[in-house]
C-alpha cells in the first residue's frame, strides 16, 4: 500500500515539474520578452499586409531551443513572418528586422538561417525545409 501511494506521489510530482518546464522554463530559451508582451496588432497588421505567400510546418531552431518536426509553424507574409511553435503564443519577425538571410545544413536536414535584430524571439532561427531558395527570395 505504501509503495503504490509512493508511486502515485512520484508519478504526480513529475507531472507537476513537466509542466512547470513547458510554461516557464522553455519560452525563455525562445522569446525575448515575455509572450505576455508580444504585440497582437502588428501579428494582425503582417497578417493583413498580403494573402499567405508561404507556410511551412516544419521543425526548427530558435535561438537554442530546436523544434523537431512539424512542431514549428511558419507564415510568410509581405511585412515577414509568424511563427508559432506548438504549444506557445504567436511571435513575429518584421522584414525590416532581417539582418542577414543564409543556407544552413544540418547533419540530416537543411534549411534556412535567418540572423535578426527582434526584440521578441531569441537570434537565430533556422527553418528547416527543403527549399530554402524560395524562402530566401520571399524574404529579400
Amino acid at each position: 500500500m505504501n509503495i503504490e501511494i509512493f508511486f502515485i506521489t512520484f508519478f504526480l510530482l513529475i507531472c507537476v515539474w513537466i509542466i512547470i518546464i513547458f510554461l516557464f522554463i522553455f519560452p525563455r530559451f525562445i522569446y525575448k520578452k515575455s509572450q505576455k508582451k508580444i504585440d497582437k496588432k502588428t501579428i494582425e497588421e503582417i497578417e493583413n499586409s498580403s494573402n499567405l505567400l508561404f507556410k511551412q510546418n516544419n521543425g526548427g531552431i530558435i535561438g537554442f531551443f530546436y523544434f523537431t518536426a512539424a512542431v514549428l509553424d511558419v507564415k510568410i507574409f509581405n511585412k515577414g513572418l509568424i511563427i508559432k511553435p506548438l504549444f506557445y503564443k504567436k511571435a513575429y519577425l518584421l522584414k525590416s528586422e532581417i539582418i542577414n538571410i543564409e543556407d544552413w545544413k544540418g547533419i540530416t536536414v537543411k534549411g534556412l538561417k535567418i540572423e535578426h535584430s527582434s526584440e521578441i524571439l531569441k537570434s537565430p532561427i533556422v527553418i528547416y525545409t527543403s527549399i530554402p531558395d524560395k524562402i530566401k527570395q520571399i524574404l529579400l
